[in-house]
């Protein structure tokens, strides 16, 4: 993964993500792209299921996309969203991060090394790229990836359902786990 700082990009007011008070930030826009050099289709393909979330909390009860708690953008779906096309991502002022899961096609088994999986905090002026499975380029502007760790295997009683889930972890480590879920099991 590259990181690269340069100036840019319009900013955003938004209700403060951490207190969710009306006191009013400067957030910046976050821009996705998904770039193919010799694409022919009209929009993004490889994906089972593409998706962006504007995260705003984490439900331990779950894990996959019904972990995070937000609303889907309509910009960045499984069959509309468009290729080499800057999509800003300017859908909800309240938000924590935005989570952005593409699911790759192929075997079962091979889908979890194949996976896409950003979970972004705005930042102004960082730029990074990442190389999906499938040949695109997922090109960032005004964001940071956050780091979703690993959880060992059985943490806290869970199944690998759970633990292994990149949507699970990143609600975890982003927004703590109280052992609520552990207890009802």
């Amino acid at each position: 993964m590259h990181l690269a700082v340069t100036p840019s990009g319009p900013s955003l007011p938004i209700s403060n993500p951490s207190n969710y008070t009306c006191e009013e930030v400067v957030r910046p826009v976050i821009t996705v792209t998904f770039e193919q050099a010799h694409l022919c289709e009209p929009n993004v393909s490889g994906f089972l299921h593409l998706w962006a979330l504007y995260v705003t909390g984490f439900d331990e009860r779950f894990h996959c996309q019904r972990a995070l708690r937000g609303s889907l953008s309509a910009r960045i779906k499984t069959q509309s969203t468009p290729p080499n096309t800057e999509i800003q991502l300017t859908e909800s002022k309240a938000f924590d991060s935005i989570y952005l899961c593409g699911v790759s096609r192929g075997p079962v088994a091979s889908r979890s090394k194949n996976n896409l999986h950003l979970a972004l905090e705005p930042k102004l002026g960082v730029e990074f790229a990442h190389r999906a499975y499938n040949g695109y380029v997922v090109s960032i502007k005004n964001a940071t990836p956050i780091l979703i760790p690993e959880l060992p295997k059985s943490w806290n009683g869970l199944p690998d359902s759970y633990t292994r889930c990149c949507n699970f972890r990143f609600g975890v480590y982003r927004f703590g786990y109280s052992m609520k879920r552990a207890r009802e099991v």
